[in-house]
């Protein structure tokens, strides 16, 4: 079954014999199967026969009269042809949209792009050079399907060339059309849009699915020859692979660090809008004291930077909304508590237990406060503290994972910063919980090492458990989870 028909300007240009070979065959294969699509080119090709006549002879006489058989002279009557005139209206509005309104061209010009790129490519028989480039840090050079040259060992690099490897572009020339046309036509799902610059066309896939989330890549309007591919890949910044000028060294990759000559093509690093502006916004979460795991985080998809937030109220979302004001690169997606949307990533997930038994400690509780009121003062207290160390801990997860992947930015220094401040204050919630539960669990000794995300889940499940609700599948005792939140807490 047929998802999608030619569009007006496919019809238009193969009525005008307009269209390249090779888009015309594909057009044409299209309407031998299409009785649609063969209707409707039909009307296109009398618009079209309308339209010539138009400039031979006027308008008027272009249009077919209608038939005088069986009509006297004295009945003959003007009848005005509403088909073709309706058809060199539609025809003309196609035409004044293709030149006037050139930015964005319909799913099948992608098709007949490509088919033109990869025309060329058949013709020219050359592969150009390249360069992979992530965040603006050249990574590596190469030709055709030849092996990469690596001009970077760094984490960052060498995370981008092995997911590039295992793509459509792990193998030949990652600048073929071909290459790109078959990803696209891969997909189950996808959306294309086509951009008309100055001096390049820009094919935009979208994928719904799949390791490489969306693509562009750029032709030459003079002769579609392939200038850049850009790849947003899952858990990468942009990587672009763009076409260069000179030739790479012929240097296996696995001699690259040794290699004298090497040293005359050092590594050139341009900050990228996206690693500040998504330091900035880490910043200023913080001077907000909204990074505390449980109300706003920033997000990362290639070069995009948005920041979510669940806030408590109208008052707090107008309040951060003025403070990202003067941040114009960063995207907010801001929600209030009854309309939280997706928190897949946003908060910290719980470890909680499953079923409804009593708290492990409520025999000790009892035994320990006589006013109830006290007990479930000090129960809450304890879960509020464990619910704090949880919330830095993913805070202080998520920043040191973002501090790997800008190490080369000159927003490091200011990540790093933010970073140290981070843990010294997931620090201070532990000290806190440790004088909190110590009752309970008696003292604990401290140390500089703050607990890894891991460890703050198992240590809030631990605490649950505890004071609040325990599992009535789980096997623990009110001693085995008294000595786990001292081993964690103690950092033995």
């Amino acid at each position: 079954m047929r998802t999608e028909h030619l569009t007006d300007i496919a019809f238009l240009g193969l009525a005008g014999n307009r269209l390249s070979e090779s888009a015309r065959q594909a057009v044409e294969e299209h309407l031998a199967g299409c009785a649609a699509c063969r209707k409707e080119f039909a009307e296109f090709q009398l618009a079209h026969a309308v339209i010539e006549r138009v400039a031979e002879v006027g308008y008027r006489e272009a249009l077919p009269q209608p038939s005088q058989k069986g009509k006297s002279p004295r009945s003959k009557q003007f009848v005005f042809a509403w088909k073709p005139a309706i058809a060199v209206t539609v025809v003309f509005l196609c035409v004044f949209a293709l030149f006037f309104n050139p930015g964005t061209m319909p799913t099948v010009r992608a098709s007949g792009l490509l088919s033109e790129a990869m025309s060329y490519e058949s013709r020219s028989g050359d592969a150009p050079f390249y360069s992979v480039n992530v965040s603006g840090q050249t990574c590596a050079v190469g030709k055709a399907n030849e092996k990469l040259v690596s001009l970077d060992s760094s984490v960052r690099c060498g995370q981008a060339l092995r997911k590039i490897r295992d793509t459509s572009w792990g193998h030949g020339n990652p600048l073929s059309a071909k290459a790109y046309a078959n990803w696209r036509s891969s997909l189950p799902r996808r959306h294309d849009r086509v951009t008309k610059h100055d001096a390049f066309w820009e094919i935009q896939t979208t994928a719904d699915e799949g390791t490489v989330h969306a693509a562009s890549l750029e032709l030459r309007v003079d002769n579609y020859r392939t200038s850049k591919l850009t790849l947003d890949l899952a858990g990468n910044e942009e990587i672009s692979i763009l076409e260069a000028a000179e030739a790479p060294p012929t240097i296996p990759i696995t001699e690259t660090a040794t290699t004298p000559n090497m040293q005359k093509m050092p590594p050139q690093f341009v900050d990228n809008q996206g690693d500040l502006s998504e330091v900035q916004a880490w910043e200023l979460l913080h001077q907000l004291n909204a990074d505390t795991g449980w109300e706003a985080i920033v997000l990362r998809r290639g070069p995009e930077v948005q920041v979510k937030a669940i806030v408590r109220d109208e008052a707090r979302k107008t309040e951060l909304a003025k403070a990202f004001a003067d941040l114009p690169h960063v995207v907010l997606d801001i929600h209030l508590p009854d309309h939280p949307g997706d928190l897949h990533g946003v908060i910290p997930g719980r470890i909680t237990p499953v079923g409804d038994s009593q708290p492990l400690a409520t025999g000790w509780l009892n035994q320990r406060f006589s006013d109830a009121d006290n007990a479930v003062e000090f129960s809450n207290q304890a879960l509020r503290s464990s619910r704090t160390i949880l919330g830095r801990a993913f805070i202080l997860d998520r920043l040191e994972r973002r501090q790997a992947a800008l190490s080369r930015c000159s927003c490091a220094k200011d990540l790093s910063e933010l970073v140290a401040s981070e843990r010294r204050a997931l620090s201070a919630a532990q000290i806190e919980l440790s004088a909190d539960i110590q009752p309970l669990v008696g003292s604990t000794r401290g140390s500089d090492k703050v607990l890894t995300l891991a460890e703050a889940q198992n240590l809030d499940a631990s605490i649950h458990d505890l004071l609040w609700q325990s599992s009535t599948a789980s096997k623990s005792t009110l001693d085995m989870r008294v000595q786990q939140v001292r081993r964690l807490l103690s950092q033995n």
